[in-house]
């Protein structure tokens, strides 16, 4: 009921409108916890609650003069111009809470805006905050990668290509922004190629296809420029950054193909 009622106001109430008034629907289980004048008040207006402008209108000042009082803070605080205020929050949607700061702020700020999902800024904001006081963080999976290519008997497993080349193993300790790589040079007859990175939880494994080894995701590669290169090799990354990991490989010649992959559910930052 309170949720409801909450959403609607926040979405529709402008202060424009002094017609504007909300009839809140009281469940009949609540009439136990009031006065027996005020039940038979609810009763007699049908368990409905009219709640009118100016009520609703004393509901926002209360709350939008406090907020006001603290941006004057802020504002008072800050050694340099403001260049930019957000609104950010559920509430921020709001046009009445929008008119009024821009009313009482577009004097000293120029640029007063809702971000396009104002309701995720906090808790993005927050997620930002935890990293920011996150050193480093322990691998619960050892992440490695198989490149395919047509021949090579190292690499070969009941006749398929699935060797399993370690880059970092479960249980190091790693810092966000950490990259891990190996340098290999491609077959000479090799136009494309791509590398298959894959988790486990084991700490010594030499095949992608054993148990409990599980796709990470795939980066395919252009060679071209590469076997035309004289000794031309590749440098492949797997980088642990903050919200995703990122492959990349590039080649002697600055040409560079990159992917992002989600963590696993359980081994992000």
């Amino acid at each position: 009921m309170v949720k409801k009622f909450h959403q609607h106001i926040t979405s529709h109430f402008t202060g424009d409108d002094k017609k504007f008034q909300y009839d809140i629907e009281i469940e009949p289980t609540l009439l136990q916890y009031v006065s027996e004048e005020t039940r038979e008040i609810m009763e007699y207006n049908e368990l409905i609650i009219n709640i009118k402008y100016d009520d609703i209108k004393k509901m926002f000042d209360t709350l939008i003069d406090r907020i006001i009082r603290l941006i004057h803070i802020q504002l008072l605080n800050n050694k340099e111009n403001c260049s930019a205020i957000f609104l950010t929050g559920d509430f921020c949607v709001n046009k009445y809470l929008q008119n009024r700061i821009k009313e009482e702020f577009s004097h000293q700020v120029n640029n007063i805006s809702v971000p396009v999902h104002p309701e995720a800024v906090i808790s993005r904001g927050a997620v930002i905050y935890g990293l920011s006081i996150i050193s480093s963080k322990v691998l619960k999976y050892t992440y490695g990668i198989q490149y395919n290519r047509r021949s090579g008997d190292d690499i070969t497993h009941n006749e398929k290509n699935c060797k399993f080349k370690t880059l970092v193993e479960r249980g190091t300790k790693i810092t966000p922004e950490q990259t891990f790589s190996f340098n290999f040079k491609p077959e000479s007859n090799q136009a494309r190629g791509s590398f298959a990175i894959y988790y486990t939880r084991k700490y010594n494994i030499e095949y992608c296809d054993e148990l409990g080894t599980k796709l990470l995701g795939i980066l395919n590669i252009d060679l071209l420029d590469s076997v035309h290169l004289d000794n031309g090799s590749i440098n492949f990354e797997l980088t642990f950054g903050q919200y995703e990991i990122i492959a990349s490989a590039r080649n002697e010649n600055g040409q560079e193909h990159m992917t992002t992959f989600c963590y696993p559910a359980d081994d992000d930052f």
